[in-house]
C-alpha cells in the first residue's frame, strides 16, 4: 500500500484519477484500454485494499472487545435486578396493579408458606435443590447461547475482508468478484438478525409461561429480560443499517464523477437520501418523548437535514455534469452537508461525554455507571466505518451495472420503430408536468 492507493481510495472525482504510462501499459496488457475504465479499476483496486483493512481492524476490535468482556452484571442488568427486588418487596401491591380485570392475584410468598406447611422438610429442601440445580443449567444454558451470537457476529465481520481479499485475488474477473461480495455482504447482514429471530428454545432454553397472576414478579423479569434482549440484538444491528445509506451515496457520488452524463446515480441518491433523512427524523420526534435537550435534539436534526439536503438539491446530481461550474454545484452541496454532519457530531459527542443522567454516563470504565467502555465505542465507530465502505465498493459495482443496462436499453429504445411515439408522449408529459 503507498500514498497513492489510498489518495485514489477517498478521491471525490473518480475523472481527475491520473493514470501512469506505466499502469496504462499494463491494463493494456489486461484488455482494458478505454481511459474511463482504466480509472475505475484503479479506483477499484485501492478502495477494495482499504476495505480490507478497515474491516479487518474492525473485525480485531471486536474480536479484543468480546474477549476481554467480564462477566460481571453491567448497568442494565443492575439497573433491572436492583428494580424487581424493589418490586419483589411489594408483590402483592404490584399483583393488584397487573392483574388484568382486578383480579386478586395470590402472592408467591403465601403459596410458598402454605407449601411449606403442607409438605414435609425433606421434601421441601429437594425442590428448593431441583430449583437451584435448574436455574444454574438454564444460566448454562443462556451463556452457550450467547458465546454462539457472539461468535457468528465475529464471523459476520470477518467475512467482509476475505470477502475484499478474495476480490483482489480474483483480479480483473469482475462478475465472480461482484457476486462474492453480494454473498458476503449478505451473510454479514442477515445472519445475525436469523440468530435474533430464532426461538430460545431451539438452543435448550425453556420459555418461560408465567402469567401475570400467578408470579408478578417472575412475569416482570422475564418480560425486562426480553426487553434488554431487544435493545442489545439492536445496538448489534445498528452499524449494519446506519452504514447503508452513506455508502450507497458515496458510491453514487463516485460513479457520477466517472460518467458526468450518467443520469442514474444521481436519481439513487435524491432518492434513498431523503428516506435516511425521514428514519432520523422519525428518531428524533422518538427521543423528544424523553428529553428536549438541545444538546440531543439538534444534532439528530441536523443529520436528518443533511440527508435531506441531497434531495433539496437534486438537480445538481441528477443533470448531466457538462462544465465546470456543475462540477462545482455537486463540491457545494457536498460541503454543506459535510459541515452540517460535522457540527452534530461535534455537540452530540461533546455532550455526551461530559453529560451524565442519573449519574449515569454514556462512555465510562466502569460498567455499572457507564452504558459503554471505551472499547465498544471505537467498537462501534470502526464497524460503521468498515461496514460503509464495504457498501461503498458494492455499490459502485451495483450502480456501474444498473447504469449500463440502463444505457444499453436507452440505446435499443433509440434503435426502436416506438421511439417516436415515446417522444410524443414525453413531449406532451412535458407541458403539464
Amino acid at each position: 500500500m503507498n500514498l497513492q492507493s489510498l489518495a485514489r481510495a477517498f478521491t471525490s472525482n473518480l475523472g481527475a484519477i491520473a493514470v501512469s504510462p506505466a499502469e496504462q501499459t499494463a491494463l493494456a496488457a489486461e484488455g482494458i484500454t478505454e481511459p474511463t475504465s482504466q480509472r475505475y479499476v484503479l479506483w477499484r483496486r485501492a478502495t477494495v485494499l482499504m476495505v480490507v483493512i478497515f474491516t479487518a481492524l474492525s473485525a480485531l476490535v471486536s474480536t479484543y472487545s468480546t474477549f476481554t468482556e467480564d462477566d460481571q452484571p453491567g448497568l442494565m442488568e443492575t439497573f433491572t435486578e436492583t428494580a424487581l427486588q424493589k418490586l419483589e418487596a411489594i408483590s402483592p401491591a404490584a399483583a393488584n396493579l397487573i392483574t388484568p380485570g382486578g383480579e386478586k392475584a395470590a402472592p408467591a410468598d403465601e403459596k410458598a408458606e402454605k407449601t411449606d406447611k403442607a409438605e414435609p422438610a425433606e421434601k421441601a429442601e429437594k425442590d428448593d435443590r431441583d430449583e437451584k440445580g435448574g436455574k444454574d443449567e438454564e444460566e448454562e444454558q443462556l451463556k452457550a447461547m450467547g458465546k454462539i451470537a457472539d461468535g457468528l457476529g465475529l464471523l459476520a465481520l470477518y467475512a467482509l475482508p476475505i470477502a475484499a481479499l478474495i476480490v483482489l485475488f480474483l483480479g480483473n474477473r469482475f462478475r465472480l468478484a461482484f457476486r462474492v461480495m453480494v454473498i458476503a455482504f449478505a451473510f454479514s447482514f442477515f445472519a445475525p438478525m436469523l440468530f435474533a429471530l430464532c426461538p430460545w428454545s431451539w438452543w435448550g432454553v425453556a420459555e418461560q409461561n408465567v402469567s401475570a397472576a400467578s408470579n408478578p414478579v417472575l412475569f416482570l423479569k422475564d418480560q425486562a429480560e426480553g426487553v434488554m434482549e431487544a435493545v442489545g440484538i439492536l445496538a448489534g444491528l445498528l452499524p449494519s443499517v446506519l452504514s447503508l445509506i452513506p455508502g450507497l451515496q458515496r458510491a453514487c457520488l463516485r460513479i457520477k464523477t466517472l460518467l458526468p452524463q450518467a443520469l442514474l446515480p444521481g436519481w439513487f441518491i435524491v432518492v434513498a437520501s431523503p428516506l435516511y433523512g425521514l428514519f432520523l427524523l422519525v428518531v428524533v420526534v422518538a427521543v423528544d418523548q424523553f428529553t428536549s435537550h438541545p444538546a440531543i435534539l439538534i444534532p439528530l436534526a441536523l443529520l436528518s437535514a443533511a440527508s435531506l439536503t441531497y434531495a433539496i438539491c437534486g438537480d445538481a446530481f441528477t443533470r448531466p455534469l457538462l462544465c465546470e461550474a456543475d462540477y462545482r454545484r455537486i463540491r457545494g452541496v457536498q460541503r454543506i452537508v459535510g459541515l452540517m454532519t460535522m457540527l452534530a457530531g461535534v455537540i452530540l459527542v461533546v455532550f455526551l461525554a461530559t453529560r451524565d443522567v442519573f449519574g449515569v454516563h454514556l462512555v465510562g470504565l466502569d460498567s455499572k455507571t457507564s452504558l459503554m467502555r471505551p472499547i465498544e465505542l471505537i467498537e462501534f465507530l470502526m464497524e460503521v466505518l468498515g461496514r460503509s465502505m464495504f457498501v461503498s465498493a458494492l455499490g459502485a459495482e451495483f450502480i456501474m451495472r444498473m447504469n449500463l443496462s440502463s444505457w444499453r436499453q436507452s440505446r435499443d429504445l433509440a434503435a426502436s420503430e416506438t421511439v417516436s411515439g415515446y417522444d410524443g408522449a414525453m413531449e406532451g408529459l412535458q407541458k403539464i408536468a
